[in-house]
This record gives C-alpha cells, structure tokens and sequence, in this order.
C-alpha cells in the first residue's frame, strides 16, 4: 500500500533548545501529529513485529536541500503507524523527484522476510508497485569520460 503525506519540514528545523534542553520543535510534532492522521485514514496500519522495508518518493518543490533531512522528521512521523518501532526498518529507498505544485512524500512499507534484503523485497510485486522499468545504462557516458592519468586537481 502507497500512502502519500505532506511533505516534512527538514530535520534543520526538527529541534529547538528550550531552557538548556534540545526539545522537538512545535512544526514537527504538528507535523508528525498530521502525518500520523494522514496516513491512517489511508487505510495504513502498523507492521508490529519483525523487519520493514522502506520506500520512500520525496516530491519536493524546488531542488533546494538535502534528501536525508527530511527522513529523520518522517520516519519518526511513521512510528506507531507504520511501523512499531524505526528500529525495525532494516531497508530504506528514498529517491527524490521533482513536483513544483504538489510536494509530497509517497511512502510504502512492507514487512522483509528472514534473511530477506531490500533487494529480494524489490522483485516481489508487492513492493514498489506499479513495477518499475528494467534498468538500461546509457549508450554513451553521461559525461566527459577522465582518465586517472589526465586527472589533475582544480585549482585554488
């Protein structure tokens, strides 16, 4: 099941010291509070035991910022509603993409198998549905190809 949530504010913004002590900021516990609701009443319900697998599309608005800035705020967000705890996430996929006019975060969560990596979990249908396209490498290099031995620092 694919749930999509609101984008999280980024982890710069996640704590706030307040008489000496580091506390969570007001905007991510309304964020964790509305996520936590949003996701619920898309029908998620938590995987109480055993390992998780993760996926995660972060649609952002602009391509400012860090990809992992946003995790620590969501996956917190997830605890107690997708999972127990987010020490059973043993697989994490993040990707993120681009969408000016409607930031999100897709996520999906899967219970892993014994011994199952994120790797198995990704040939099973369940996960990353609708199934992603075989992966081609480029017929030409992505960019001027260097050598070690043209290799020369840049200049300071």
């Amino acid at each position: 099941m694919i749930v999509t949530l609101p984008l999280p504010p980024s982890a710069n913004d996640y704590w706030r010291v307040w008489r000496g002590r580091a506390v969570v900021s007001t905007e991510a516990r309304a964020y964790k509070q509305s996520a936590a609701l949003a996701a619920r009443a898309q029908g998620l319900r938590p995987i109480l035991a055993g390992e998780v697998a993760v996926v995660l599309r972060v649609f952002r608005p602009t391509r400012r910022g860090d990809l992992d800035n946003r995790l620590k705020v969501l996956l917190d967000a997830l605890r107690g509603v997708a999972f127990r705890d987010d020490a059973q996430v043993s697989a994490l996929l993040a990707t993120q993409l681009l969408d000016v006019d409607n930031p999100r975060v897709e996520v999906q969560v899967e219970p892993l198998g014994e011994g199952e990596t994120l790797t198995h979990a990704f040939f099973r249908e369940s996960l990353l549905s609708p199934k992603p396209k075989a992966f081609r490498p480029p017929k030409e290099p992505l960019g001027p190809v260097i050598r070690s031995a043209d290799w020369k620092p840049a200049p300071s």
